[in-house]
């Protein structure tokens, strides 16, 4: 669903400078927000709501770590 919001998000990171490591943990976190969305049946970015938001920030892995990442 957002896979060339990602793609250009992680391209201007790029551009900025970003660290390996940053580049690599964003791209980590925005692939499972692409993943949640996409297994919810959620079609376009204008369809997330906020409990959408907070129902992926508290998914799965649920380290305060891993929540500040997804945040």
């Amino acid at each position: 669903m957002l896979q060339e919001n990602i793609t250009d998000f992680l391209d201007a990171c790029k551009q900025n400078h970003f660290s390996a490591k940053s580049l690599e943990s964003f791209s980590l976190r925005l692939r499972e927000f692409d993943e949640f969305f996409t297994s919810r049946s959620l079609n376009h970015v204008a369809e997330i709501r906020y409990k959408h938001l907070m129902d992926f920030v508290s998914s799965g892995n649920r380290s305060p770590h891993i929540k500040k990442q997804r945040v």
